[in-house]
């Protein structure tokens, strides 16, 4: 594979999902070692159905293999306001709190600031050596499905900027000023979607139909085996293409709105018939 871009969402997580799944599911210590992948892999298919939302003038990428111990960055995005490197974090009902360099998740301190300042910092230098720019690189941390988000301060590392944001707010973040021109951004674009630029290690392209195959079905046993978790684990965003159906509750509050228009009208028109009965009769009774 020469190109990035064709990669999935969460695609090695997939990739570790797909060759886990068969042999693990059905002892008790492998099966949550898959639903902590699993719950990750929702969360950056939800983020990389938000990326969808970007106009052409975004390149967006997915799980971005970076260095030679098989770690990556779950998005890379570059656009005219600059390149971002995105690390989603999938905390569904968890209260997080944030104080310049240190985020919490219910009460337990997370390294997720110090990994994606290590993440911005790393594709900045790569992204400026292969494309003979200066690049700045922001790293943004994206909660998907946290109940609560408390920002007593922002982090404020020296070298690169970095943001905490709900997935709600991924869009708006990214709507920065424009840093580059046209030219500088397809430059930075040709280095930044080339797997050399990250990894000198090679690699290997996978069935995406496959993976995507095998992960629904992982999906389908995981909920059997913890049916309460279903609601909280969703493979698709909630926003879904589709439009849904209204709620039994809304469909009878049409119905009585258009009850409601149906008797105004009817005593409008009654009304009118009424006041024209009487001036007809005025008219024949002053002709008399």
């Amino acid at each position: 594979m020469t190109d990035l871009r064709g990669r999935l969402p969460a695609q090695s997580l997939l990739e570790h999902l797909a060759a886990s799944g068969t042999s693990a599911v059905g002892t008790a210590s492998p099966v949550e070692e898959l639903r902590s992948w699993y719950t990750g892999a929702v969360g950056e298919r939800h983020v990389g159905w938000l990326l969808q939302q970007l106009g052409a003038e975004w390149t967006v990428l997915h799980s971005v293999p970076m260095g030679t111990e098989g770690s990556d960055i779950d998005h890379v995005i570059v656009g005219p306001p600059g390149a971002f490197t995105i690390n989603t974090k999938h905390h569904a009902g968890k209260s997080i709190w944030v104080a310049g360099n240190v985020l919490q998740v219910d009460g337990q301190y997370q390294p997720y600031i110090r990994n994606a300042i290590h993440e911005a910092r790393r594709a900045q230098h790569l992204l400026a050596r292969e494309s003979g720019l200066t690049v700045e690189v922001t790293g943004l941390i994206v909660l998907v499905g946290a109940r609560q988000v408390t920002i007593k301060q922002e982090p404020d590392p020296s070298d690169v900027r970095i943001r905490v944001v709900r997935d709600s707010e991924l869009l708006g973040a990214l709507q920065q000023r424009r840093a580059y021109s046209d030219a500088q951004v397809q430059r930075i674009i040709e280095a930044v979607v080339r797997p050399q630029t990250w990894s000198p290690r090679p690699l290997v392209a996978s069935d995406p139909a496959a993976l995507l195959t095998a992960f629904a079905s992982l999906e389908q046993r995981l909920n059997q085996s913890h049916p309460t978790s279903r609601s909280r684990l969703r493979t698709r965003p909630v926003a879904a293409a589709r439009p849904s159906r209204a709620a039994p509750s809304a469909r009878k509050t049409n119905r009585r709105r258009k009850l409601w228009a149906e008797l105004i009208r009817t005593a409008l028109l009654v009304g009118a018939a009424i006041v024209g009965l009487n001036l007809l009769v005025g008219n024949l009774g002053g002709g008399q």
